[in-house]
């Protein structure tokens, strides 16, 4: 079984070097947005984010990142018409997770990647009408990006990302957020 894992980890540390794409830590942020369920109502959630990850072995990395959410009914009409009022709430999330390439290829100083992701974290929401919720959320997701990479500047490597994950919770279900995000790393 040491010999199956070891083989794997040289696998994955030998693909690394053979793209060319040396893994860095990084520092950055995130806009997203996308529809979830909170406390078995449709929300939609705006959020912003703040994250870091360290390159553990080969092309993966450990990520951890902390979400301020804003939290709006999908759909107030609806809300009112069956005699309630909509949900509006804000709340956080923290996540952790492994984020691993799986297609990474660079020429000269910029290099393309498909990544993904799994993780979990926790969620703290409140909202008027319905209290607060502590929510624990599990991670699945892909980030597609580039980076640039230039050995003459004070961040070494600037990284732009597209993120597309899904968010699944034991009680509500699973949500989408589809954010937009730049990282800088030395």
């Amino acid at each position: 079984m040491r010999a199956l894992i070891v083989t794997v980890v040289l696998l994955v540390a030998g693909r690394a070097q053979a793209d060319g794409v040396d893994l860095v830590a990084k520092l950055g942020f995130r806009v997203g947005y996308g529809p979830m369920s909170f406390a078995h109502r449709s929300v939609s959630a705006t959020s912003i984010e703040i994250g870091v990850e360290h390159p553990v072995f080969g092309n993966t990395r450990v990520f951890g990142e902390w979400e301020w959410m804003w939290l709006s009914e999908r759909d107030p009409d609806q809300a009112m018409a069956i005699g309630r009022e909509p949900t509006h709430g804000s709340g956080q999330r923290v996540s952790a997770g492994l984020r691993h390439a799986l297609i990474a290829k660079s020429h000269h100083e910029m290099a393309w990647y498909l990544d993904g992701e799994l993780g979990g974290g926790a969620m703290l929401a409140s909202e008027d009408t319905l209290g607060t919720h502590a929510v624990p959320t599990g991670i699945v997701g892909m980030r597609l990006g580039f980076d640039f990479r230039n050995g003459d500047s004070t961040s070494r490597v600037f990284e732009t990302e597209i993120l597309v994950r899904a968010l699944v919770t034991p009680r509500d279900g699973t949500g989408l957020l589809v954010g937009v995000g730049m990282l800088w790393g030395d």
